[in-house]
């Protein structure tokens, strides 16, 4: 959402964690904790709350650390002069994904880990990557920045975790897509001090800044890019009035009905798709961990997911290839507010019916979230 900076201030203000705000000139505000640190160059500067910018390079940009960092080396350069087109980054030695995420979950993967990475390379004319970053951490956060989940080792997941639907799966055949014939690898060092040591330009991990998709709008734009590229979706949609006439809401089914997931009841879905029905509007139905990832970029970017209903869940997490103006209703009881920044950051219409936070039952589609739904698609528009 478009901002000005007096905004932008005053959102940081507001929030108990923000110490620093950076104001890009398109309106694309963000605020963290301890961010003067940032590879987006779409933004002038960082600013600590009632200070001049804070680290301004030579191009009124951000400027990208290098050198030392309290006891760790930075590189200046992701690449050798003359070297080969392969680029060395590295976290910091404390580097989380959206506090204690995991790369091989798929919302961390693909809102924290790939859009930052592809943002470097691109900026840097990378044809391939080493990321150095942590695999010393205790427990089952040992695996943060690996691809493959790690449930071998000891002490393994607790159980509430193990049990949970996804966790032992991988995102390596999505990383193959996003980064194909092996242009990033990821090298886990055992200690700080191997991480220290290791060369490499900074890609901030830092814990509690740009959690929860609070990241700046051009590294999700990286990588739509380039996921659009690998389904073959034309960067510059061309919107017709064949493809208006097609345009409609996408709702999606989670696979199973595990009792520790979020989901919506059966009923959910024939409520609103009579709901919609009655109102002339096309719907459809789709539970995503059915489809490869490029069938979900391509139903997200498509005119039948115009408007997205879905309880609080990994699935939103493809908003990030939708284009700029469609729309999502978040359902849910209690949860992060990971896919509202999304939306906000990605160009979307965003709104959110809450069932309350102590709610046990099934999630159905009752009288309130009918209006939230028909006040959503009066502020999106072009619905008859």
């Amino acid at each position: 959402m478009a901002k000005s900076r007096r905004e932008c201030e005053a959102e940081c203000l507001s929030s108990n964690r923000c110490t620093h705000y950076s104001f890009a000139e398109d309106g694309d505000c963000a605020i963290c904790e301890g961010c003067a640190l940032i590879d987006s160059t779409r933004h002038a500067s960082w600013r600590r709350l009632g200070e001049l910018p804070v680290f301004p390079d030579n191009h009124g940009r951000a400027n990208l650390t290098h050198g030392r960092w309290g006891s760790c080396h930075y590189d200046e350069e992701a690449r050798s002069p003359g070297a080969s087109s392969r680029c060395h980054y590295k976290t910091e030695v404390e580097g989380t994904l959206s506090v204690a995420g995991s790369a091989w979950e798929y919302y961390h993967f693909l809102i924290d880990l790939a859009p930052r990475l592809l943002f470097a390379m691109t900026r840097d004319h990378c044809e391939s990557a080493v990321l150095a970053a942590p695999g010393w951490f205790p427990g089952h956060l040992r695996g943060t920045f690996s691809l493959v989940q790690r449930l071998k080792g000891q002490p393994q997941l607790p159980p509430k975790m193990a049990r949970r639907p996804g966790t032992n799966a991988s995102m390596v055949p999505h990383a193959a897509i996003l980064f194909p014939r092996d242009s990033l690898r990821i090298d886990l060092k055992t200690s700080r001090r191997d991480l220290c040591e290791a060369r490499g330009k900074l890609i901030s991990f830092q814990p509690l800044v740009f959690d929860w998709s609070r990241q700046p709008s051009a590294w999700f734009d990286a990588l739509r890019r380039r996921a659009w590229a690998a389904a073959g979706i034309p960067l510059m949609l061309a919107h017709t009035a064949g493809e208006a006439a097609e345009a409609g809401v996408l709702l999606i089914r989670r696979d199973g009905h595990n009792r520790i997931r979020r989901h919506l009841a059966p009923s959910f879905f024939g409520n609103a798709t009579a709901f919609l029905r009655g109102r002339g509007v096309r719907s459809s139905v789709a539970v995503l961990e059915a489809l490869p990832l490029l069938d979900q970029v391509r139903l997200f970017a498509s005119p039948a997911a115009r408007l997205v209903i879905g309880v609080h869940g990994a699935g939103l997490s493809n908003l990030i290839f939708s284009p700029h103006g469609h729309a999502v209703l978040e359902m849910y009881t209690a949860a992060f507010p990971c896919y509202r920044n999304l939306a906000l950051r990605r160009g979307l219409h965003h709104a959110e019916f809450r069932f309350g936070f102590h709610y046990t039952g099934e999630l159905d589609f009752p009288t309130g979230a009918q209006r939230t739904l028909l006040t959503l698609m009066r502020s999106q528009g072009g619905w008859t």
